[in-house]
């Protein structure tokens, strides 16, 4: 995947997003809304944190591949 598609497929998800909190926050009562945003923000907290766990499987995943390639050389 090349670096344009990953940035627009970033921008277009991320507008997806923007627009779902804006209406549901617009939409709430101040409680309501600081309530719903707190828990949009531990979901992207818990998000980031499996994201970076799959990259840390991904890389040592192609170490590992490496690793075996220069052992068959």
């Amino acid at each position: 995947m090349t670096q344009t598609n990953t940035n627009a497929i970033i921008q277009a998800r991320f507008k997806t997003f923007k627009q779902m909190v804006d209406t549901t926050v617009y939409n709430a009562n101040k409680e309501d809304a600081k309530e719903t945003l707190i828990s949009i923000l531990d979901d992207c907290e818990v998000e980031l944190s499996l994201a970076e766990a799959k990259k840390q499987l991904s890389l040592k995943q192609l170490n590992y591949i490496k690793h075996l390639l220069t052992k068959i050389e």
